[in-house]
């Protein structure tokens, strides 16, 4: 044991389960129908088999009704949809809270029989579900308990999982002003009881992935460094100077500057982030410019697949 094999064996039996959902539009000319559609993978399989389609190792487990509740009062839609969403991931992953506690005999690729206990330890969503999953307001860190006007750059206290339940277990039982105010504080929405309860060693506030698309392409660099460039340069400089870029095969040409772009998606920040240091240099002090780079700098680096040395 001493020589940490043993926690390698161990480790074996306790297969990484995945879990992702996304919102999806189910129709376009028929309504706006939703559904939240649930997949699970297993982490002890190589990411370069995951991403081969026809392998299958992704697996739906469902779809989750996304409802409108029109019959609700504006304040109240939410959280019916919240624990809509929970209630019905309850009992998606009810055999799981059974399997994590006493295991389950499975055949592994070897044909051996093994004794399991499938534990959740990671979850991929974009940073609304976080807020969904994490049972927290939109406006609010589903990681850290950060007060979303501090305007600081710190870290707050992390939220802790047994201190939010014991929150919304006394929510459920007996509310009082004292008790919604404090949970008002810390952004944490009466959901209650939320899926990932009875989880056997899932701390679901260490199970979130990085969402790029928007903690950083529409959050750091859309909401923040552009509208900064906008307020310093001006909306017509800085479409001026698109609608100017040199012709290049790799680059992007915003004939009609960004002002004009209606749809977002990841591709428009990826393309406008590949020449924008290079469109406000000249037009602003060099430190704006320094710090132009180095945001772009950061979210390169951060959408690497895997990183070296000279990259960290």
């Amino acid at each position: 044991m001493w020589t940490a094999d043993w926690w390698w064996d161990m480790q074996q039996q306790l297969p990484p389960v995945i879990l992702a959902s996304n919102k999806t539009q189910l129709t376009h000319l028929q309504g706006d129908k939703f559904a939240w559609p649930v997949y699970l993978m297993i982490g002890n399989i190589s990411k370069d088999l995951h991403v081969q389609v026809s392998l299958h190792t992704t697996i739906l487990l469902g779809y989750i009704p996304v409802g409108k509740f029109n019959n609700f009062s504006e304040k109240t839609q939410p959280i019916a949809q919240y624990q809509l969403f929970h209630h019905c991931m309850a009992l998606i992953l009810a055999s799981l809270v059974n399997m994590g506690q006493s295991g389950i005999k499975m055949m592994c690729t070897d044909s051996t029989i093994c004794w399991i206990f499938p534990i959740l330890t990671a979850y991929l969503a974009n940073y609304p579900e976080q807020c969904l999953i994490a049972c927290c307001m939109e406006n609010r860190c589903p990681l850290c308990k950060i007060d979303p006007n501090a305007g600081v750059n710190i870290c707050g206290p992390k939220c802790d999982m047994p201190e939010l339940l014991d929150l919304l277990v006394c929510h459920e039982s007996q509310s009082s002003t004292v008790l919604r105010q404090e949970m008002k504080i810390i952004g944490l929405c009466p959901v209650y009881p939320p899926f990932w309860k009875d989880l056997p060693h899932t701390d679901i506030f260490q199970a979130f992935t990085p969402d790029l698309l928007h903690q950083l392409h529409k959050g750091v660099f859309k909401e923040h460094l552009v509208k900064w460039s906008m307020a310093i340069i001006s909306d017509e400089e800085i479409n001026a100077r698109f609608k100017c870029m040199t012709l290049h095969p790799r680059l992007w040409q915003f004939k009609n500057g960004i002002s004009s772009v209606s749809q977002w998606t990841g591709k428009e920040h990826k393309e406008m982030q590949k020449a924008f240091m290079g469109l406000v240099a000249g037009g602003t002090e060099p430190c704006f410019v320094q710090a132009v780079q180095a945001v772009t700098n950061f979210i390169f680096y951060s959408s690497l697949r895997s990183h070296t040395l000279h990259t960290v």
